[in-house]
């Protein structure tokens, strides 16, 4: 069954006769290869549960295999043209981002652990207080309430492992963080834009805006999020302009992540980067290079969103 499902390499190779998809194809190919060298430069890194503040690494790895899956979920929802969905997923692409950079370049990187650690804490807290508080009204209610062993052992594993965390961390730490978590703000204490702002990323957090419109979006009219054109052509521009945006995106993420995997990040494989990218700026220059004053007009009212307001700090 699993050998029925395409890749995404599969799904490309419907555009081989298009040079530009055949060269968009290969960069993909490319910027993924380096990503599977830096996760198995970092992957004895990933379990570390007998250390309460796992090594460095360990975050890294997990910042970027989040990534890499956002990514392909992105792509993949592009190849099939629900544009409105990819686009909602890259406000979490760009979150993922913005939060790696934070944990490697703001702060003391053993103090943004305990952060991280905390939040993580106190967010699984909720979870489970939220989940006894659903069983209790229902044992009022009904005077029993049917589970699995399996859950039951579970949410008692969970809530040791709680209890043990949290007596790492001083009240007044647990008490500055809940606040944060109450006004909706990141283990980092800050909200998006605060966050992007620390991170010099105005457009990325201009997109990120844009992204979240889709999230919010009550009524869009189109289904699944189909781009609205019967321009075959039309569509096709903006398919692969969303695919070589969110390469591009990608490739400079890489970036964070030179210092981590010094075997993978060779001066070749740098400059190999730094070529892709701009591989990737002539392709965008290709699509609009040949397309007539009107229908470039079209183009950008094609994905045009609108942009939400915002008072964050």
């Amino acid at each position: 069954m699993l050998d029925e499902i395409p890749s995404i390499n599969d799904l490309l190779e419907i555009y081989e006769s298009d040079p530009d998809w055949s060269e968009l194809q290969s960069i993909y190919n490319d910027i993924t290869d380096i990503v599977f060298k830096c996760l198995v430069e970092l992957h004895t890194f990933l379990f570390q549960d007998t250390k309460f503040l796992p090594d460095d690494r360990h975050y890294i790895l997990l910042y970027l295999f989040r990534s890499k899956r956002i990514f392909n979920s992105i792509l993949l929802l592009l190849i099939y043209e629900c544009y409105a969905e990819a686009m909602m997923l890259q406000r979490a692409f760009l979150e993922n981002i913005v939060d790696t950079k934070i944990f490697m370049k703001v702060g003391k990187r053993a103090r943004n652990k305990r952060k991280i650690r905390l939040y993580n804490l106190l967010n699984e807290k909720r979870r489970l207080e939220l989940y006894m508080e659903d069983y209790r009204e229902s044992k009022e209610k009904y005077g029993k309430v049917i589970t699995s062993v399996g859950i039951a052992k579970m949410n008692f594993e969970l809530e040791n492992k709680i209890n043990d965390g949290l007596k790492n961390f001083p009240k007044s730490e647990i008490s500055e963080m809940e606040v944060k978590i109450n006004k909706g703000d990141s283990w980092h204490g800050l909200k998006p834009k605060g966050a992007f702002k620390k991170c010099s990323m105005k457009q990325e957090y201009e997109d990120y805006n844009m992204s979240s419109t889709f999230v919010h979006a009550r009524d869009w009219p189109y289904p699944s999020g189909l781009l609205k054109s019967k321009d075959k052509a039309a569509i096709d521009r903006a398919i692969r302009s969303g695919i070589i945006q969110i390469l591009r995106l990608l490739a400079g993420h890489l970036e964070d992540f030179f210092q981590y995997c010094p075997n993978t990040f060779s001066d070749e494989i740098i400059e190999k980067i730094m070529e892709l990218k701009d591989k990737l700026n002539k392709l965008t220059e290709s699509i609009f290079k040949n397309m007539e004053p009107e229908k470039y007009s079209e183009f950008y009212e094609l994905i045009e969103l609108i942009e939400i307001s915002d008072d964050e700090k």
